[in-house]
């Protein structure tokens, strides 16, 4: 799905138990990657892996 965007706009939680698997489908092809997430964990955790 992602190769085939340019953007993934991801409003489904809980990002914890959901939101991994989203963000590295968009890295792997490069596609942008934006959510509504207010969970801290979750997005420090992105960060720490994916930057």
């Amino acid at each position: 799905m992602a190769s085939q965007i340019k953007l993934v706009l991801n409003c489904v939680g809980s990002y914890r138990k959901y939101g991994n698997p989203v963000v590295n489908a968009c890295v792997e092809v490069c596609c942008d990657y934006l959510d509504i997430c207010g969970e801290p964990e979750f997005m420090e955790r992105m960060e720490a892996v994916y930057f």
